[in-house]
């Protein structure tokens, strides 16, 4: 996790400003809100359409690049729950989830003002998912390009002696795992 913490941080000196993410517009960095709409984002690689029909419900795990060529990993979660829709974000829990054909917007405002949002923009034919990262901090905003997919349990048998709890979340006190097993060290 501190590996993200540091790519976060990052992201404000990688000179990808967001549209809108200025000193002087209305809702400047720090005051939230900022993240919440795809237009707050950039639209190349973005695919209109692509996302209808999709099950979109799961864990994506992402690679992400800022503007001058540094990567991290990260992860988001959507939760379809009939009513609304939940997730997260980089480990953050989601306030605002926003689903159409176009777009999957997953948002998080910290108590200390930090944005962090996921639009996710992209399906391909082979199951990749594309789509943007964005922060804004109190010194301004960027964004990181997305490329990955949606975690699919693997083919093999459930483990001896281990009970299945729960799948999909949302959890309270806890975080999804998926623990592997080798002989007898799990």
């Amino acid at each position: 996790m501190q590996h993200v913490a540091h790519g976060l941080a990052a992201l404000v000196c990688a000179g990808a400003l967001l549209s809108g993410c200025g000193d002087d517009a209305p809702g400047a960095a720090g005051e939230g809100g900022q993240l919440t709409d795809p237009s707050e984002f950039p639209r190349e690689d973005c695919v209109p359409g692509s996302l209808a029909g999709a099950d979109l419900a799961g864990i994506y795990h992402f690679q992400a690049e800022w503007e001058d060529g540094r990567r991290f990993v990260m992860a988001v979660r959507i939760d379809r729950l009939g009513v609304r829709d939940d997730g997260a974000v980089a480990g953050y829990d989601a306030d605002l989830v926003r689903i159409d054909d176009d777009d999957a917007l997953i948002h998080h405002l910290a108590a200390d003002g930090r944005e962090l949002a996921a639009d996710l923009c992209a399906l391909e034919d082979d199951g990749r998912v594309r789509g943007w990262f964005g922060l804004c901090t109190e010194t301004g905003c960027g964004a990181a390009r997305l490329s990955g997919r949606k975690l699919v349990p693997l083919a093999e048998p459930a483990a001896d002696r281990l009970g299945l709890l729960g799948e999909h979340g949302p959890w309270t006190g806890g975080l999804t795992v998926n623990v592997r097993v080798d002989g007898d060290v799990a």
